[in-house]
């Protein structure tokens, strides 16, 4: 389920970014003798001017931008985002598309300092898609849309306390 490719409209603009939990949020130090992973905090919510999109064949399977949220503490970083099972596709409906509207779909990300290498390589785990050359990064899964609104179900049972 690739990106539509009117997402490409959004090049230059920003799009907001909900981290959510999944595998939880890790950062790893690419620098290190053993890469080293530990948990980390999940990000709180941002938003990513979009740079770059990457295609296999004509679909479009990530994006890299970079944070422009003057506030929060990863502004100015490196951000990229591989649509979750970007190869597979609806048994009844064909290849379904995720949009920044109406389909907002679910990424694996990474964070870094300096921009990423993309290489769409299905023998691989899509997070090792993202390479980045040096330092630490952080790793985990987010929903990017246009802006919170399309997202609102989603952060409203985030939000939710859980039942008593």
């Amino acid at each position: 389920m690739p990106l539509d490719h009117e997402c490409c409209s959004y090049e230059g603009k920003t799009v907001f970014v909900l981290p959510v939990g999944g595998f939880g949020w890790n950062r790893l130090d690419i620098d290190a003798p053993a890469a080293s992973i530990s948990k980390d905090p999940q990000p709180l919510p941002f938003n990513t001017r979009l740079l770059e999109f990457y295609r296999q064949d004509r679909d479009i399977k990530a994006v890299v931008g970079i944070i422009d949220t003057p506030e929060h503490v990863l502004n100015g970083y490196w951000a990229a985002f591989c649509i979750r099972d970007g190869h597979l596709e609806d048994k009844d409906e064909g290849k379904m598309f995720f949009n920044f509207t109406s389909r907002p779909g679910k990424y694996n990300v990474r964070i870094g300092t300096q921009k990423p290498r993309i290489e769409i390589d299905y023998s691989r785990p899509i997070p090792e898609w993202m390479d980045f050359p040096h330092g630490m990064i952080l790793d985990g899964l987010a929903y990017v849309a246009e802006s919170a609104l399309p997202l609102q179900e989603i952060i409203d049972r985030i939000n939710r306390p859980p039942p008593s």
